[in-house]
């Protein structure tokens, strides 16, 4: 039987394009590669533990219009993703993202579209959240009613895991919630240094603490120690999501049973080789067949 878990957070479409370098302003390029895929950290953790031989379920904002429909049967068509539309009414719609990756850097730039208010329309009904053994929350989905739901789970056994990738509004209220936390370099409180966020982290709770650094390699913070994970060497052509690729790879190898720190190092390895294909998912089609 596959392994479960649950990702909550933002799903987009990018539009994502290849250029041998940025262009100057003012000026007319053609790329050299276009892809359409999808994106969000949430929706792109999601795809990577499917990937991998899981089946995920996905806790995130569509909307309803016929190509939002569309959008979210080709989701579970190609990726066999459970999908829970907090959106029952209103206006919204996904968020289509533009990309521009530099391939000689592999550097990319990230252009989103205004935000949308759509706070009238979420609807948190009929939310099972202890059915998931691993939860992930990337910090762009979050409630009072879902912090409820989420403290409910992790008494009844689910392991709540952080993908910090920068310091929200919301985030003292989400560390209240989390087991573990996988943060980016840049995700630090208000006036802190990383050495205050960790402490912060430690004082709501939370035992496993991994700051990513790209190609510098993963600092692990436990209670009574410090450790450092190294990161595969690769010629990186697109870092798109590979943060992402991370938190999914690293929510399926705790499915299957391994310790936090030998899940991460795995989940390392895929984020790396994520890195060397122009595309978020590319990596699956050169897969030898047990994802490492």
């Amino acid at each position: 039987m596959k392994k479960k878990a649950l990702f909550i957070g933002r799903s987009t479409i990018d539009h994502t394009y290849l250029l041998d370098s940025f262009p100057r302003e003012n000026t007319k390029v053609f790329a050299d590669r276009y892809l359409r895929q999808f994106g969000g950290p949430a929706l792109n953790a999601a795809i990577t533990f499917n990937l991998l031989g899981g089946h995920a379920g996905l806790l995130s904002y569509f909307g309803n219009c016929d190509s939002m429909m569309n959008i979210k049967n080709e989701l579970r068509e190609k990726y066999d993703i459970g999908i829970v539309d907090l959106i029952k009414e209103g206006r919204y719609r996904l968020p289509e993202s533009s990309i521009f990756v530099c391939g000689s850097s592999g550097t990319r730039t990230i252009v989103n579209p205004p935000r949308q208010d759509h706070r009238e329309d979420i609807c948190y009904e009929n939310l099972n959240l202890a059915e998931a053994p691993v939860i992930l929350l990337d910090g762009f989905v979050f409630s009072g009613r879902l912090k409820t739901e989420l403290l409910e789970a992790r008494k009844k056994g689910s392991m709540i895991v952080l993908d910090g990738g920068s310091w929200k509004n919301e985030t003292p209220g989400i560390l209240e919630t989390v087991d573990i936390a996988i943060c980016s370099s840049k995700f630090l409180m208000p006036g802190g240094d990383m050495d205050q966020t960790v402490s912060e982290m430690f004082n709501k709770g939370i035992d496993f603490i991994a700051i990513t650094n790209n190609e510098k390699g993963i600092i692990v913070y436990q209670k009574n120690s410090v450790a450092k994970i190294p990161v595969p060497e690769v010629r990186a052509i697109d870092t798109l999501g590979a943060g992402d690729v991370l938190h999914g790879a690293f929510c399926y190898y705790l499915t299957e049973g391994y310790d936090w720190m030998e899940a991460l190092r795995r989940a390392a390895q895929i984020a790396s080789r994520s890195c060397c294909y122009f595309g978020t998912h590319a990596w699956k089609d050169h897969d030898p067949g047990n994802g490492l």
